[in-house]
């Protein structure tokens, strides 16, 4: 089959030279407005098919899914022309730039038609934050007491004009961008929270926001997520997730689990045990820029195929949007999120 990818900047490019690898794809085509971007292509693969407008691909039977990866404020809408004509669609995070905007596109969606939908948290496909989650899940810190949840990065230390910093354009800042994988991985960690609080601020952007913070409340324990895309000490983006409890601690980021507990647990002895990355890594069928990206195609591809989605469904992230609008809008105070699909 053919696939279609939408978009070709940095995670259109990525997207489609992981799926010109897998073996279920025959050809790629890429829909991209920009003739410069066009030319780039055509000097490094003179035979690839590009059109301008991904509406010229409908006509093509064997087209059988799409990759959204344009800027956020485009997901929804291209999502809604997507919907009717084919059911097998993987969207870049985030799905839309708020969640009225998704319950709109995804109304184009015909009965039962979102199996094969998949939005791209990659980070669900990383070893260390799933080998986190199982951990959490055995209990080995005990029970749970709290937890402190951040991304940070220096994307952002003068007015910049990419379509990220625009607002409307982008359709949120930081909360939206990086903020969105923190508010995926703390869901993914702990549950929907009870109730929660959130305030955004501009550092130096005029049209948006370039930091947020939240505070999640649960039944027998609470956190603080906190986010900045303008840390001037920051090399590059990290998330980092700590999680406490009454038996020990655990410290998550993109390149180890490090947990330090009182008593053995979850089959970890007493004391500091640290996991790096390539302790957890299985085998990867290949790799362009870093196997989470491989894996979570791969997941997807079989949802195309028939197979239940497992993670990133479309049903999770309309929590995730609704998580972000509330801690957009909260202005600190507690608010109850809306959404417990």
């Amino acid at each position: 089959m053919k696939a279609l990818v939408i978009g070709f900047g940095k995670m259109g490019m990525l997207h489609a030279a992981t799926l010109r690898m897998m073996p279920d794809i025959s050809e790629v085509i890429i829909a991209e407005t920009s003739p410069l971007i066009h030319r780039v292509i055509r000097t490094f693969a003179p035979d690839a098919h590009i059109v301008t407008d991904y509406r010229e691909a409908f006509d093509d039977a064997a087209v059988q899914c799409a990759v959204i990866a344009t800027p956020t404020a485009s997901h929804a809408p291209i999502f809604q022309t997507l919907a009717p004509r084919l059911q097998s669609i993987f969207v870049e995070k985030p799905f839309a730039a708020g969640l009225a905007d998704a319950t709109s596109a995804i109304s184009a969606l015909p009965p039962k038609g979102s199996s094969a939908v998949m939005v791209g948290h990659c980070l669900r496909y990383s070893p260390i934050f799933v080998e986190a989650k199982r951990l959490i899940d055995a209990g080995v810190v005990g029970e749970l007491t709290g937890f402190q949840a951040t991304v940070f990065s220096s994307d952002v230390l003068k007015p910049a004009r990419s379509w990220r910093f625009k607002g409307a354009a982008a359709g949120g800042g930081v909360l939206l961008d990086l903020g969105s994988h923190l508010v995926d991985m703390t869901r993914y960690f702990f549950g929907t929270p009870d109730r929660l609080t959130g305030r955004i601020r501009a550092i130096v952007s005029q049209d948006t926001e370039d930091a947020f913070e939240s505070e999640w409340f649960y039944p027998n324990f609470s956190g603080k997520l906190e986010g900045s895309w303008s840390k001037p000490d920051c090399r590059k983006a990290t998330l980092q997730i700590r999680v406490m409890g009454r038996q020990g601690q655990m410290t998550v980021t993109d390149d180890a689990v490090e947990v330090q507990i009182d008593s053995p647990a979850a089959g970890l002895p007493a004391g500091k045990t640290r996991l790096p990355i390539t302790a957890l890594e299985g085998p990867t069928a290949f790799e362009l820029a870093g196997p989470l990206y491989t894996h979570q195609m791969e997941a997807w591809l079989r949802a195309v195929n028939g197979a239940t989605l497992r993670a990133n469904t479309l049903e999770e992230n309309l929590i995730n949007l609704d998580l972000i609008d509330h801690i957009r809008n909260s202005s600190g105070q507690s608010v109850r999120p809306a959404v417990t699909v």
